[in-house]
Parts: structure tokens; C-alpha cells; sequence
């Protein structure tokens, strides 16, 4: 089974990113320097992407017209920035 990962932009200085797993939407919130922020789980079983898009949002309370979902090229461009940011910092 293919991951599907999707990211968008808030405010123009936080990322969210989102997988989606067999069970659950997994996501995850960085901020512009590709800090993880926050990390949390969605049941996939009982709600559509659509509607775990719109828990999280209600959630964090973050407004629809607040958040840009990125192209792929920019969301590859962010998952390679995360990727290099934790080789750096952590590893």
C-alpha cells in the first residue's frame, strides 16, 4: 500500500503535514525552521480525509482559508528540508 502524504501551508510560516496510513491520519506541525511543533492521530476508519482535515483545523483552530495545501514539488522540497534538519540536529 502506497502512503499518502500530503502538506499544507498556514499563515505562511507553518507546515502541516499529513500521512495517511492503513488506520490513521497521522499529522504533524512544523514550524518555518522545520521544528517538529505538535504530532497527533486520526482515526481513518470512522472519517474521510476531508473530515480529518477539518478535525484538525477545528482543533488547532485554524481557519480554511488560513491554510494552502502545497504542490508536490513544494511539499518534496519540505519533506527533504525536515530530512535535513534532523540529520543535522539530531542524528
Amino acid at each position: 500500500m502506497e502512503i499518502r502524504q500530503t502538506a499544507f501551508i498556514i499563515n505562511t510560516s507553518v507546515y502541516l503535514y499529513i500521512l495517511d496510513f492503513e488506520d490513521t491520519y497521522d499529522y504533524t506541525f512544523y514550524n518555518d525552521h522545520y521544528l517538529v511543533m505538535e504530532t497527533g492521530k486520526i482515526d481513518r476508519r470512522n472519517n474521510s480525509f476531508q473530515e480529518a482535515l477539518q478535525t484538525i483545523c477545528s482543533k488547532h483552530y485554524l481557519k480554511p482559508e488560513d491554510i494552502y495545501q502545497l504542490s508536490k514539488e513544494e511539499l518534496h522540497e519540505m519533506v527533504q528540508k525536515v530530512d535535513d534538519y534532523e540529520q543535522v540536529n539530531i542524528l
